[in-house]
């Protein structure tokens, strides 16, 4: 059973380190790039806030 556990420990670090390298290649920058500014698009401008009417009656 520890046989069991210690390569699963090894395939899930492999699996990490293999996410880490393809995270951080140089073909998915452009892609990483824009994910960083999703966060950043809905924002509105200072200044530019909307108003809620409300209807009261």
């Amino acid at each position: 059973m520890n046989d069991l556990h210690a390569a699963l420990t090894v395939l899930f670090f492999l699996v990490f380190i293999g996410i880490v390298v393809f995270t951080y290649s140089k073909g998915q920058k452009s892609k990483m790039d824009e994910a960083a500014q999703i966060p950043l698009k809905d924002d509105l401008p200072v200044g530019a806030q909307q108003t809620h009417k409300t209807h009261e009656g």
